[in-house]
């Protein structure tokens, strides 16, 4: 089981952002991530208020996937309204999710051409050798 720490590099991650920059944005401080202390819970709250799709039961007690989904995000009011998105995060929000459901569809789709491509080349290469 990971710590929590190492569940909030991964977010980082998952993110593109650096520990450096992850820290930054959130209010911790630099290194925070790499230390051996856990994040506390006051720590975890400036970064459930910057990034509102963390799931907590996930950084905390390894339940359910690591974001949100967006009717999970609407089920927390809190987590649009008090932050003042604006429409245009939102969509930004949604994108940036049907984006990795569809990255993973294109990279799964985009091997199977290449694998097909590499059989049709090996075959043409047989029969231009006969």
């Amino acid at each position: 089981m990971k710590t929590i720490n190492e569940k909030l590099v991964q977010f980082a991650d998952s993110k593109g952002l650096s520990q450096y920059k992850f820290c930054k944005e959130t209010g911790l401080s630099d290194g925070a991530l790499r230390g051996s202390r856990s994040i506390g819970v006051e720590s975890l709250a400036k970064i459930k208020e910057k990034y509102p799709d963390l799931n907590l039961d996930w950084i905390m007690f390894d339940k359910g996937p690591m974001l949100l989904s967006d009717a999970e995000l609407l089920k927390e009011p809190s987590a649009f309204y008090q932050r003042n998105l604006t429409i245009d995060e939102v969509v930004d929000n949604r994108i940036d999710s049907k984006l990795d459901a569809l990255r993973e569809v294109m990279a799964a789709y985009i091997r199977q051409d290449i694998i097909e491509e590499i059989e049709n080349a090996k075959k043409e290469i047989k029969k231009n050798k006969k």
